[in-house]
């Protein structure tokens, strides 16, 4: 009688503390009713840690059609001229006449879609070492599943339509495979960066925090400035179209005027969208990306310091047009101030925010102590 009086006296009182009945954290809870999931991870690890052959032949053609694709630019004259099949192979580029006064000089054109090109080729070559390198949750071309069989093969579809549009076709097939292939980037790049912040965390957590910057700064701008460069040559393609039905006859410097207030109105219209897409609807995946901000910086250069530059002397008669190549270089450079400052202001807002926290915190026991 006495035990069982002890038993209940015991019990009387909970053995839950107070303080820990305000902490949720705290509170404990059982899993014997949940099913286990190891069978299914050690699956995922096991197709992981295998190699993906079909993958692999995709990423390794991809980066080989850029190739190929990047040194018909290398193709040297000699061989142009000596072979029909070299000449058959080399680039050509979107005629000039109804965009003289919209695109710079042929000399930095050519040295700007050199170096993105070789870029786009370079970080193609760098992917391919993810084949041969292998982390905690298997292969880095297989986990985190970023360049993928899919994306090689939105890569290589893009790059058909882009060689299609330099056959000896009509403007029209020409245009509209430029814009395949452009629509084609738009989605790559979207997916590639969205793809990034999701498996951000996991770059760090295994050690691959120098991969991570170069993905993130080289890789993803440099696919943003191709995608820009394209971009730029499905506008100058079209200008040329529309200028051709403009002046069926012979070249109007009324037409020439009207194409390249065209084109100036285009790429302002695209610059705002693509600024408010980067800071509102994705803010944190395009927090790095500079390029295309760069790209318009180049390209599209204010009248004043191309007609003082060396290679060219241009003198726009119309006034509107330059007046929008003003307006355009000055609104390219204060959405880059614009960028840059909320960059700063958000990496500093934490900290201050964390400051502010720990004051508060302080502040909080001496309170009570006075009261």
């Amino acid at each position: 009688m006495s035990d069982t009086y002890n038993v209940r006296s015991r019990h009387i009182k909970s053995n839950i503390s107070t303080g820990l009945i305000s902490k949720p954290a705290h509170i404990i809870l059982s899993t014997g009713d949940f099913q286990s999931n190891e069978k299914d991870n050690d699956i995922r690890c096991m197709v992981r840690n295998k190699h993906n052959f079909i993958q692999i032949i995709f990423m390794i053609f991809t980066a080989l059609s850029y190739l190929l694709h990047t040194l018909r630019a290398y193709i040297p004259v000699t061989m142009q001229t000596n072979s029909h099949f070299w000449s058959s192979l080399i680039i050509r580029p979107i005629t000039r006449v109804y965009t003289s006064d919209l695109r710079p000089n042929i000399i930095i054109e050519n040295l700007l879609f050199r170096l993105i090109e070789n870029w786009q080729t370079f970080w193609l070559i760098y992917v391919l070492s993810f084949i041969l390198r292998r982390t905690n949750f298997g292969y880095l071309y297989r986990n985190p599943d970023i360049f993928n069989s899919c994306l090689c093969f939105l890569f290589i579809i893009a790059l058909s339509f882009q060689i299609v549009s330099q056959f000896s076709l009509s403007s029209e097939i020409s245009c509209a495979c430029l814009y395949l292939s452009l629509i084609l980037l738009i989605i790559t790049c979207r997916i590639v960066a969205v793809k990034l912040f999701k498996y951000e965390n996991l770059y760090r957590s295994t050690s691959l925090s120098i991969d991570l910057a170069i993905i993130r700064y080289f890789i993803l701008n440099s696919l943003f400035l191709y995608t820009t460069s394209i971009a730029y040559t499905t506008i100058c393609a079209t200008i040329e179209y529309i200028g051709i039905y403009l002046d069926l006859n012979s070249t109007l410097p009324i037409s020439i005027s009207v194409c390249t207030t065209i084109g100036l109105l285009i790429i302002l219209f695209l610059l705002l969208v693509y600024f408010l897409l980067d800071q509102f609807m994705y803010k944190n995946e395009f927090w790095s990306i500079w390029t295309p901000y760069l790209f318009i910086a180049v390209a599209f250069i204010d009248l004043p310091l191309r007609q003082l530059s060396l290679f060219e002397q241009d003198i726009i008669e119309n006034n509107l047009n330059y007046y929008l190549y003003w307006v355009l270089c000055s609104m390219n450079i204060l959405l880059i101030c614009i960028r840059l400052c909320r960059q700063i202001f958000l990496t500093c807002c934490p900290t201050t925010k964390k400051i502010h926290i720990n004051s508060h915190t302080e502040q909080v026991p001496s309170g009570t102590q006075i009261k």
